[in-house]
């Protein structure tokens, strides 16, 4: 017992001493480490060995070899995948030298999702709807019978639920246990026999939120997951679901629906990611700008199902695609602190521009309405976060919808001229009486306000 416990600790030292290697490296004599070719070639070879491995999978799924059945080449791939984590263990254990076995046990966790995705063509062929479909040969996996199917996932799941473990528990650790589940879980969507577009946006979004939650406990609570092998065993637990999309984009139908959903998924994908990259580093740019094409292809999608599928109320589809949008974007300027007031503003634009051309498209009482609760939402929203463009924009939404209201109620009910002009005579005495009586009060308070309003953010 004792040994197997040195064994792991051997493995997982170096990712607890990475900070401190480094700087002891940074300390040594730059030039004459420069010059050593020996220090560059094992990371080359490993790099090299670890691009080698990814090709060798991608052309085992997608050429393949006709001289084998589908359960034979399967078998091939089950055997690849133990055989990393075997290596990795071995060389660890021989050599004396973690790096290398790290990244077999990465390759090995790399493939885990690879094996999910045939084993969930064997079940989606065993349950007969293979014959529905029209799909390469290249990439089709089938066996005779659904109990076929299920013996071999049965059997290779837990096979793959000991390379998870495994691999987590070099790379996290603590959270080895918690991680491998979620990884496990993750991949378990592959194994869904159906293609509904619906259903694998669902599981999808499900999952990437659970996942979302896991990962923001564990940064707070351990310092794996910011350590470069913690990332790597993370970000491996979201590669089901980009193969669960890729299927389906790339072999059934394209949907708006799964579109959308698809999009959504990349633009938490990216706001993982932005969490490890540098706010001053141009990359991240680049990726918030992902994020925002990300958006408005997820509003547009999102509103043409709407149209096509849903029938929404008229009145109701722009006012949700421009809520979405506007959420999205101003979830964008929460990311950082240089680009805030940018993304922020923006989100607010959307928002009221979205409320305008839905009640000048739909001139409806219920356009003006809704227009009008968002403002006085907006309102609430913007003393609670003091924030200057959201206050604006509350006030203008405010103002136009009651115009809108007021004007959509004087085109139904025809009231006499007499009543106009006595509603206005009353309500400009009334008006002028509380005017005068609250004069000071009213000025002292927009003083207050006046001042407490230049404190706010943009």
């Amino acid at each position: 017992m004792s040994n197997s416990s040195n064994f792991f600790s051997e493995l997982t030292d170096y990712q607890t001493n990475q900070s401190e290697q480094r700087l002891y490296a940074n300390s040594q004599d730059v030039a004459s480490d420069s010059q050593n070719w020996l220090r560059f070639l094992p990371m080359i070879l490993r790099g090299v060995g670890a691009t080698a491995i990814i090709v060798s999978l991608y052309t085992f799924l997608m050429r393949g070899w006709d001289s084998s059945g589908d359960t034979t080449r399967y078998f091939f791939l089950l055997g690849h995948t133990l055989a990393l984590a075997s290596i990795g263990l071995l060389s660890a254990k021989l050599i004396k030298e973690t790096k290398g076995a790290r990244l077999l046990l990465i390759l090995a966790l790399f493939s885990v999702p690879i094996n999910f995705a045939v084993l969930g063509g064997f079940v989606f062929s065993g349950v007969g709807a293979l014959i529905k479909t029209d799909i390469p040969a290249y990439v089709t996996w089938s066996v005779d019978s659904l109990q076929v199917a299920l013996t071999i996932t049965a059997l290779s799941s837990l096979l793959m639920i000991g390379v998870a473990l495994l691999g987590y528990k070099v790379l996290t650790r603590r959270l080895y246990r918690q991680s491998a589940l979620f990884f496990i879980m993750s991949n378990s969507m592959l194994l869904v026999p159906f293609r509904m577009p619906e259903l694998i946006s669902g599981l999808s979004l499900l999952m990437t939120v659970s996942l979302f939650i896991f990962h923001r406990v564990v940064l707070t609570r351990d310092l794996t997951a910011k350590t470069i092998e913690g990332k790597i065993a993370f970000s491996l637990q979201f590669l089901p679901i980009i193969i669960l999309f890729g299927r389906s984009f790339w072999l059934y139908s394209f949907d708006l629906i799964l579109l959308s959903s698809a999009t959504l998924v990349g633009f938490l994908l990216i706001r993982q990611l932005l969490q490890f990259i540098d706010e001053g580093a141009f990359i991240r740019k680049i990726f918030e700008l992902t994020s925002l094409l990300l958006t408005f292809i997820c509003g547009i999608s999102l509103g043409a199902e709407a149209i096509i599928s849903f029938r929404l109320n008229d009145a109701l589809i722009i006012p949700l695609v421009t809520l979405l949008m506007a959420g999205l974007t101003y979830e964008i300027s929460t990311r950082g602190a240089q680009r805030t007031a940018i993304y922020r503003v923006l989100a607010v634009a959307i928002l009221v521009l979205g409320m305008f051309l839905n009640v000048l498209i739909d001139f409806s009482l219920l356009a003006a309405v809704l227009c009008l609760v968002c403002g006085a939402i907006m309102m609430v929203l913007s003393f609670v976060s003091q924030q200057k463009s959201i206050f604006i924009g509350s006030t203008i939404l405010i103002v136009a919808g009651l115009y809108f209201m007021m004007t959509r109620l004087m085109s139904v009910f025809e009231f006499n001229y007499w009543f106009g002009l006595a509603a206005i005579g009353v309500t400009a005495i009334v008006g002028g009486s509380y005017l005068e009586a609250r004069a000071d009060d009213i000025k002292n308070r927009f003083k207050r306000l006046k001042m407490q309003f230049s404190e706010w953010q943009v």
